[in-house]
């Protein structure tokens, strides 16, 4: 049995993502956090946030993209500021 790579359990979580699998998205974005690796770390965080908007999960998601939207070096550090803005709002009151 092949080890399967960040760039595998990405890949997995997107397409569960597709699918509307959001449960089964979170567990793969989840495997890369847990490696300790940084590749696809920033993907993962990302999509883990959105997978977590759409299984209603918003504590955790909001969790998430404050911790994205203080990290400076984050790739989706303004995706996830804007999110926090009106956007936020919405999706709460959902």
């Amino acid at each position: 049995v092949a080890t399967r790579t960040n760039k595998d359990h990405f890949l997995a979580g997107m397409a569960a993502m597709e699918l509307k699998q959001f449960p089964q998205a979170t567990e793969r974005f989840n495997s890369i956090l847990a490696t300790g690796d940084s590749y696809f770390r920033d993907e993962a965080e990302y999509y883990l946030a959105l997978a977590y908007i759409a299984n209603h999960q918003t504590g955790d998601a909001g969790e998430l993209l404050q911790k994205i939207g203080s990290d400076n070096g984050h790739l989706y550090q303004q995706k996830a500021k804007d999110m926090l803005g009106l956007d936020w709002k919405i999706i709460e009151l959902r």
